[in-house]
């Protein structure tokens, strides 16, 4: 199941201080859904096999914050989310040339991930 891309609300906003008044700041494409359990742990298989991964950061509750450089694995990641043990985890890694924020929020509804293009040409990065 691919995740289904859904327009950001301000595709284009107002770039304040750009010294350009009517400029306007691209925001890149954000792509989200609500994955299955099966679809999840193919999520992590496809990660290890195809993906080279530059960072997991964990998010233990909504006033925690974890710096940079976690030194979680893949492994951990899998297992806190599929446990429970964690609010969400961003993993952040390069596939087919372009880096990747992929954000896993656990809900009541199931895992969703939230997914954006770091460095999306069309947004200047």
């Amino acid at each position: 199941m691919e995740p289904e891309a859904r327009e950001p609300r301000a595709r284009e906003a107002q770039e304040e201080g750009s010294g350009d008044p009517g400029g306007t700041l691209k925001l890149p494409e954000l792509t989200q859904a609500v994955l299955e359990p099966e679809v999840l742990e193919q999520y992590f298989r496809d990660l290890e096999q195809c993906a080279a991964i530059l960072d997991i950061l964990p998010k233990f509750g909504a006033q925690v914050q974890v710096g940079a450089a976690s030194g979680w694995g893949l492994g951990e990641a899998r297992d806190a989310v599929l446990n429970g043990r964690v609010r969400g985890v961003q993993i952040r890694y390069r596939y087919d040339g372009a880096e990747w924020w992929d954000t896993l929020l656990c809900q009541p509804a199931g895992v969703r991930i939230v997914r954006m293009r770091q460095d999306d040409p069309g947004c200047g990065g």
